[in-house]
């Protein structure tokens, strides 16, 4: 498991604030999913670092309710990284956690209102 654990009581290094990713795909290494409260409500957030081009090193996010089925934004995530459907009832932990470290080709695109850019697609490179 490549999941890296991060002590809440230690010093973080500032992340670098900056502009958005561009819409665009990207291969990205996937770097997990945590929690994150927004306005008092448990949210998902999904991380991922670009790993070519001129945003190499940039992250890329997607923030998601909780609520996973195939047709939510957190379901097609899931789906992306197992590089499968995910069943009824099946627990997809494992998946999630077996997919940290690994290359993905990632869309970022904004959201319906016109917000901030995120992850929306998530899929297995195109073998080379």
């Amino acid at each position: 498991m490549n999941e890296v654990v991060v002590d809440p009581w230690t010093m973080q290094a500032a992340k670098p604030k900056g502009e958005p990713l561009p819409e665009g795909m990207y291969y990205a290494t996937f770097a997990g999913v945590a929690d994150h409260m927004v306005e008092g409500v448990s949210k998902w957030r999904w991380a991922w670092t670009v790993k070519s081009g001129d945003m190499t090193g940039r992250e890329a996010s997607a923030l998601t309710d909780k609520c996973v089925n195939p047709n939510t934004l957190p379901g097609r995530i899931v789906r992306g990284l197992a590089n499968r459907e995910i069943k009824t009832g099946e627990n997809f932990k494992g998946v999630v956690d077996e997919a940290v470290g690994k290359t993905f080709m990632i869309y970022v695109a904004k959201g319906p209102q016109g917000g901030k850019a995120g992850v929306k697609v998530v899929s297995t490179p195109p073998s080379m």
